[in-house]
């Protein structure tokens, strides 16, 4: 019999598609109209800066729903589920809910301006990310880490997955230090790039450190 956990784990990961789709939706109705209004918002390198930063949080919250899923086909993890109690169960779930909340956040600071974009007194200098973007961006991401790695305390999980997340919760808190410490940039555009660059990097290495292996074991498990 499965452990209770997955029944409510497929709760939470029909809401993480809910909340990617509906991310993808708003935020890409809202750039489309922007250009419509502003043709030449497509010549401005701010621009593209937020089109990479939206694909690479696409790529992130895929690996969200990825890895959740991969992770409770693994037999051992399953035999670890059914072992807890009623109050890890709450508090995990709780902690779950706070990783959708804070997906669904990354997906709001990357909006333009409103939900439904450009007014009559909007420019295309809206489209500039600003020191705020990144810097809420990373905090965000901080504190996704943290929320996973709770809930891996609370699940008594492995060791390395503990680690793992723990090392991201430092690094973006370092990142967020380092643009505390760095603003005002004399050059927008090198900080801006570098800060993407580095974002990338931190998304990549989550895939190649969790969600490779946690396929990895849901394909063995088959």
């Amino acid at each position: 019999m499965s452990p209770f956990y997955s029944k409510l784990s497929e709760k939470i990961s029909d809401l993480i598609l809910a909340v990617i789709a509906l991310g993808l939706l708003v935020v890409s109705v809202e750039y489309v109209q922007f250009l419509t209004d502003y043709p030449g918002t497509l010549h401005n390198p701010e621009f593209w800066k937020r089109i990479a930063l939206t694909l690479l949080v696409i790529i992130f919250t895929a690996y969200k729903f990825i890895a959740y899923s991969a992770y409770f086909c693994a037999p051992d993890n399953a035999s670890t589920l059914a072992s807890l109690g009623p109050w890890r169960i709450i508090l995990m779930f709780l902690c779950d809910l706070a990783q959708v909340t804070l997906v669904a956040w990354l997906y709001a600071i990357l909006l333009i301006g409103h939900l439904t974009s450009a007014g009559d007194n909007s420019s295309t200098n809206e489209v500039t990310l600003g020191a705020n973007v990144m810097f809420y961006l990373f905090a965000f991401m901080a504190l996704w880490h943290l929320a996973v790695l709770i809930w891996y305390v609370l699940a008594r999980g492995q060791r390395r997955n503990k680690i793992i997340h723990g090392g991201f919760v430092l690094v973006y808190a370092l990142a967020v230090m380092i643009l505390l410490l760095l603003e005002p940039a004399d050059n927008r555009d090198v900080m801006d790039w570098s800060a993407i660059g580095f974002y990338a990097l931190c998304v990549l290495s989550l895939y190649r450190l969790k969600a490779v292996p946690d396929i990895n074991k849901a394909i063995q498990s088959g």
